[in-house]
């Protein structure tokens, strides 16, 4: 039988007649609750449930037909109900004894439980079961803002005594009197790349998971700040990490990310469209006075990114790590979402450059301008005010075709680096050029060997700069047609008239 049909069938004769798997999410399902959420824009959205994956996930129930199960779960021994008795053990000689056949063993309210929570979405459940005391507890929510955990916790302490516990936070944690607010502000990551954000609001911290609404934090004592919603979970700040407790050993630690603040010509790297063949979907980063936007295919409107560092964002509940090539350009994203770890997504769109410098008086551009009838081309640089006029231009070139790519600020001037056709030793070789401050040549340079070289981009080095491009080597240059061709990263050292120092050729790109 289907999964479907049969779970169907094995609910109903446990009397749970309104639970069942969906294998088709345009089905009318009477009576059901639409999952909502507010993702922190203050607007109360409906979140959609387009795929026919089930099994882990699309299970609708209600809290009666949960509580039917509850009853039989207790009961299991009694009817000696083999199935339902091995689910709720360990796995039997398994090294990890603090989670089983999809449920967890820990403590609760300090009482033996056997717990999990659960999400889809904005649908959200959490499950609390005290074997010793008869007792369980099931919470459900469409709404995607509410803690399932806490009202659990709230709804069991209503139902038990209250237990004195002593409290042990990690001892190699002390306070730390001389720990302020400041300290702590940033972005953290878990060793499985959760992030959290500390951040401070009205002079209080603020704990965020990921891009939801944050939790206020209170300060304790000096370096342990205790949950608001919940005094008993800790989170504990060192120099270089923040460890989340409650009060029985740490429960989760998080890294402090470096910090890194994003320049224009950082953020335009960032932006174009993205393709992911396992998906069969995309989505497209672009700049809205000055903010990363993303757009995801076949979905309406867009949604600010918010920039952890250079090579980390994160959007909605996605984490999106930046992928890069052996020139430094961002030639993929791995975006991660909950168990959905890394799926691939190639840039598809050409690779933006460093072609533009903020300045004191407005900006610096390098950018390639082609002759009217197409057959040649010349670098281009300009000065502009801020609010576009220009102030000063220049060009450079021969006869035939020079491409610009980057321009960098150096101490007495600036380093333009491209491709040229029109000078050098092969079909394209790399071309440098340094100018002053007002556009004046002050050297010019070709790097080249027998094929095509392309220059992208340049770094400042203590004795000059490292130019960064690729040179294409073929087995044999006298029968290209017959013969491979790769194309490889190539990292030529000059010095700070040009002069090559030294060279290496690194591996293959892809182009």
């Amino acid at each position: 039988m289907e999964f479907a049909s049969y779970s169907e069938r094995f609910f109903q004769k446990m009397g749970m007649n309104n639970t069942a798997f969906s294998d088709n999410y345009m089905a009318v399902i009477p009576g059901l609750a639409s999952p909502y959420s507010d993702w922190g824009d203050g607007k109360w959205q409906q979140f959609p449930t387009l795929v026919n994956v089930h099994g882990d996930g699309a299970l609708f129930t209600t809290l009666h037909d949960q509580l039917v199960y509850e009853k039989a779960v207790q009961n299991a021994t009694k009817n000696d109900n083999k199935l339902l008795i091995k689910s709720q053990a360990p796995v039997p000689n398994a090294t990890v004894t603090n989670y089983g056949f999809g449920l967890e063993f820990g403590q609760k309210v300090g009482f033996n439980a056997i717990h999990h929570g659960g999400g889809t979405g904005s649908y959200h459940s959490q499950m609390y079961r005290f074997p010793e005391e008869q007792l369980s507890i099931f919470v459900m929510s469409n709404n995607g803002n509410l803690w399932m955990d806490g009202i659990a916790n709230e709804v069991a302490k209503t139902f038990l005594p209250e237990k004195e516990r002593k409290r042990v936070y990690p001892t190699e944690l002390a306070s730390n009197p001389e720990f302020v607010n400041s300290d702590a502000l940033g972005y953290y990551a878990s060793a499985d790349g959760y992030i959290i954000c500390i951040e401070e609001a009205n002079g209080k911290l603020q704990w965020r998971n990921a891009t939801n609404n944050p939790y206020p934090l209170i300060q304790d004592e000096a370096g342990v700040y205790a949950f608001e919603i919940n005094s008993r979970l800790k989170a504990i700040f060192t120099e270089d990490r923040v460890v989340y407790s409650v009060g029985s050993g740490i429960e989760e630690e998080y890294a402090k990310l470096p910090k890194s603040q994003l320049s224009s010509n950082e953020l335009s790297q960032l932006t174009g469209k993205y393709f992911s063949d396992e998906l069969d979907t995309g989505f497209e980063l672009f700049l809205n006075d000055g903010k990363l936007m993303v757009a995801i295919e076949e979905v309406e409107g867009a949604a600010e990114v918010e920039l952890v560092n250079a090579n980390k964002l994160m959007v909605m509940d996605y984490f999106l790590t930046i992928e890069r090539d052996g020139l430094d350009r961002v030639s993929a994203i791995r975006l991660s979402y909950e168990r959905a770890v890394n799926v691939r997504f190639k840039k598809t769109t050409e690779f933006n450059t460093n072609s533009t410098i903020e300045t004191d008086f407005g900006t610096i551009n390098v950018s390639t301008v082609y002759a009217k009838n197409g057959n040649s081309s010349q670098v281009l640089v300009t000065a502009n005010k801020p609010d576009g006029n220009e102030i000063w231009w220049k060009q450079y070139g021969g006869k035939s075709y020079d491409k610009a790519s980057a321009i960098i600020d150096v101490e007495d001037g600036y380093l333009l680096v491209g491709s040229t056709s029109s000078f050098g030793e092969g079909n394209y070789d790399i071309l440098v050029i340094k100018i002053d401050e007002k556009g004046k040549k002050v050297w010019q340079k070709t790097y080249g060997k027998v094929m095509n070289d392309y220059g992208y981009d340049l770094e400042v080095t203590k004795s000059g700069y490292i130019v960064k491009g690729t040179t294409q080597q073929c087995e044999d240059a006298d029968k290209l047609v017959e013969t491979a061709c790769d194309t490889n990263v190539w990292l030529i050292q000059i010095d700070k008239s040009g002069n090559q120092l030294s060279e290496d050729v690194l591996e293959p790109i892809a182009h």
